[in-house]
């Protein structure tokens, strides 16, 4: 007889990949773009201290690019026009870019559950905060990651 899921264990993947807070943010991009996942849990010295997704990523990429239009415009029309000076702004931008941590860009405040929490406390946690990740902690260990495709897989297998 085949047994139902019932609680986060059941469905998480234990096989967590992690992150460091002072990763590059751009190359932990493609390090996620490279193992087909959109998020992952921040560690630093074994505790957990956050959690970035793809989407945050971009958010920051994006308030940096709005930040370089700023002051390209403050440029246009407070100084000398030098025909030098917008690749100077883009080079500066590029080594900004290059500079960016996780750090910069992750989510201080995780939403965790344990093993044994319920499936449906997992989807109602995920509902109520818009989360597609849930990370599940065993004695302020990262063990695994609940995620929203997790929970479509088990519909799926179930019905």
């Amino acid at each position: 007889m085949k047994r139902v899921a019932t609680t986060a264990e059941d469905v998480m993947s234990a096989e967590v990949i992690s992150v460091g807070s002072d990763e590059s943010l751009l190359a932990l991009d493609t390090c996620l773009r490279a193992a087909g996942i959109s998020g992952a849990p921040v560690i630093d010295d074994e505790k957990l201290v956050g959690i970035i997704s793809r989407s945050d990523i971009a958010r920051q990429v994006s308030v940096e690019g709005a930040w370089s239009e700023i002051a390209h415009e403050f440029d246009d029309q407070w100084r000398d026009p030098d025909p030098n000076r917008s690749q100077t702004v883009g080079a500066e931008i590029g080594e900004r870019l290059a500079k960016l941590s996780v750090s910069d860009a992750m989510i201080h405040e995780v939403d965790t559950v344990s093993r044994d929490t319920s499936l449906k406390e997992v989807a109602t946690r995920m509902l109520r905060a818009r989360h597609r990740r849930l990370v599940v902690l065993e004695d302020d260990l990262v063990v695994g990651i609940v995620t929203a495709s997790d929970l479509v897989a088990l519909i799926r297998d179930e019905w």
